[in-house]
């Protein structure tokens, strides 16, 4: 009979990055490492926890159950880039499904930060995508940007001095007849 067999409650965790279903009890994969990857990431840019609210309050029960959402990054650090509050806010969300799928795919992201190119956890628009892609290649950008100008002014120009050459022309041939 194996009804009497010794079984352990004790889950080996730390509850200031611990994911939610480790705070449950649920079965943890790979997503619960993403999550507690973006929770040792959002400590050392905030100086929080994830879990630790307004105040210093610890949140993990609330969190754990899906009633509060974790505080984003910017709260506590105003001058993190939209991006990689983007990038934490994907890495900690409570739905696992929902988190990066792989390590890789994280670390994909924040190299994308680093790179100034688009990151997949925020939901970019052609804006978004064109800024990024400026931000890397200001200088072709900006001489591209000039060669234009310059050629749109030669162009003005040159059809304003035709214009002018034109009417002389039509002037002078009136003169003749």
């Amino acid at each position: 009979d194996t009804t009497d067999a010794t079984r352990t409650v004790e889950r080996m965790l730390t509850p200031g990055y611990a994911s939610p279903e480790q705070l449950r009890g649920a079965a943890q994969t790979t997503a619960t490492d993403i999550y507690s990857l973006g929770a040792v990431l959002y400590k050392i840019l905030t100086g929080h926890s994830p879990h630790e609210g307004e105040g210093g309050s610890d949140q993990a029960i609330e969190i754990a159950t899906g009633s509060k959402s974790i505080p984003p990054a910017t709260r506590f650090n105003p001058s993190l880039p939209a991006d990689l509050d983007s990038v934490l806010r994907k890495a900690l969300r409570h739905e696992p499904e929902e988190r990066y799928a792989t390590v890789d795919e994280f670390t994909t992201d924040l190299r994308a930060f680093l790179e100034h190119k688009p990151v997949l956890a925020r939901a970019g628009d052609k804006w978004y995508v064109a800024r990024k892609l400026l931000r890397r290649y200001w200088v072709p950008a900006t001489a591209a940007a000039i060669t234009m100008a310059g050629l749109t002014v030669g162009l003005l120009v040159a059809n304003s001095e035709r214009s002018k050459a034109e009417k002389r022309f039509e002037i002078g041939r009136a003169s003749c007849r």
